[in-house]
């Protein structure tokens, strides 16, 4: 285990796990693909560290993951979807006992009894959480959902351009298609797709 500095996440980073050092600090062990690292940050702050690096806050990060699944608790956020950076917290962010997960390294999440469930990485990392398994497989869940609607909608965005016109339409999921007829520069409503 190696003590680092740095406290920006990357794609290949899994979990962060608060611990403390032996002077009661909160510090944060963060598990990457193949190793593991200590910083003398707690995890708040490295999520906070790694938002800021990638042009982003959590407030912000919160309200756009509300935007899109609704007002749950404690919900998931986009660090960068680009590097399909979606983490989601154990807890309330604030608590100190909080994990962070990242989404796309969890391969299971298996009971253990009523109160405790294994978290199963793709790299074979064994994790055990004070959480029943159905309550984190539900914030698991609630992120996948978030990594889903945006998926569909930077794929809504960039089938919908009208570079002729300058403009850009976007459609949501189940909503009509508006379409522009370029010679009459006016808009006509579709009901079966762009034309």
């Amino acid at each position: 285990m190696l003590m680092k500095l740095t406290t920006v996440l990357k794609p290949e980073s899994m979990v962060i796990l608060p611990e403390y050092n032996q002077n009661g600090l909160l510090c944060s062990k963060v598990y990457d693909v193949n190793d593991s690292y200590v910083f003398e940050n707690s995890p708040m702050n490295i999520i906070k560290n790694t938002l800021l690096y990638f042009l982003n806050d959590l407030e912000t990060a919160i309200r756009g993951s509300k935007s899109i699944l609704g007002s749950y608790k404690m919900l998931p956020i986009v660090i960068c979807d680009n590097l399909r950076m979606y983490w989601f917290p154990s807890h309330s962010p604030f608590n100190r006992n909080c994990i962070w997960f990242s989404l796309i390294h969890i391969d299971d999440i298996k009971p253990i009894n009523k109160s405790r469930c294994l978290v199963i990485f793709k790299n074979g990392l064994l994790i055990e959480v004070n959480m029943s398994a159905k309550r984190l497989m539900h914030k698991r869940d609630l992120a996948s959902t978030l990594k889903l609607k945006i998926e569909e909608r930077k794929q809504a965005a960039e089938s919908h351009h009208l570079l002729e016109m300058g403009l850009m339409y976007i459609r949501e999921l189940n909503e009509r298609y508006f379409t522009t007829n370029k010679s009459k520069y006016h808009m006509e409503q579709k009901e079966d797709g762009m034309e």
